[in-house]
């Protein structure tokens, strides 16, 4: 189960990118497209163990990030995780709480819990949300899987916040229809759609003001642009939130080890 909490982490590339920036905008930028770019890893039809109370997973990455993971709660299932640079630039953590609703042919599955990536630069603090998922056709039907939320990004060191809409057509307990209105109108080349991805990063101004930064808007089943684009260099692959690593892992008594490692997409 703690492998497959890992899947989302496949564009390690981009959190390097990350680590790495010396501008906090740009930064945010790389860390909101790799959060992005681990969400089409969650839906895939591989079917995770029932999580198990104390359950540990540890290893490595080829780029030599180590990960520990635990899991903390059964019910509710609640597992936590630590991601830490080889180079100390960066230290990703955070937790994770599913919930699951059913309705008929249906299932919404909602995530509790932060992600928070800390840089070594000038110690910021980045943290955000996790979506909500909903699965239709669960017993008869096509099965179709959709994500449907906002995920707040925040960086209050520099003062940033992105906010990033996913199916802004969908209901939402956050956001009214006059507001989901505004951002179809703010964001003109989205597409309603259940994969539509639109976000506005914005400073914080004393007073309880915002200033618009830059826009992104793509689909989180193949891209993310940015409206001004990204400065920082990162592997072209990356700048597109496609995943490249795979994972292998064995199992002995009782702990996981996990080792990814690099395969090129494009060869």
């Amino acid at each position: 189960y703690l492998q497959r909490l890992t899947d989302s982490w496949r564009c390690m590339d981009l959190l390097h990118a990350a680590g790495a920036a010396s501008d906090p905008v740009e930064r945010l930028k790389l860390v909101v497209a790799f959060a992005v770019g681990g969400m089409r890893q969650q839906v895939s039809c591989d079917k995770p163990f029932n999580p198990i109370l104390g359950e540990t997973l540890q290893g490595s990455f080829a780029c030599g990030c180590s990960v520990f993971a635990e899991q903390v709660s059964h019910h509710p299932p609640v597992s936590c995780w630590q991601l830490l640079d080889h180079n100390g630039q960066f230290q990703y953590s955070g937790s994770s709480c599913w919930s699951a609703t059913f309705a008929g042919n249906s299932v919404k599955g909602s995530q509790t819990g932060d992600s928070r990536l800390r840089c070594a630069s000038d110690g910021a603090v980045i943290t955000w949300s996790l979506p909500s998922i909903h699965i239709s056709g669960v017993l008869f039907g096509d099965r179709v899987v959709k994500y449907h939320d906002i995920i707040v990004f925040s960086d209050r060191q520099n003062g940033l916040r992105c906010e990033l809409f996913i199916d802004i057509d969908a209901p939402s307990k956050r956001k009214g229809l006059v507001n989901r209105i505004i951002g179809k109108a703010r964001h003109s080349r989205s597409k309603a759609g259940p994969d539509q991805v639109v976000g506005e990063l914005v400073r914080l101004v004393p007073g309880g003001g915002e200033v618009l930064l830059d826009c992104c808007s793509g689909s989180w089943l193949s891209e993310l642009a940015w409206d001004k684009g990204v400065r920082s260099v990162i592997m072209p692959s990356a700048s597109h939130a496609t995943p490249n690593p795979a994972q292998t892992a064995t199992a002995a008594a009782g702990t996981q080890r996990a080792a990814a490692v690099d395969e090129d997409a494009g060869s």
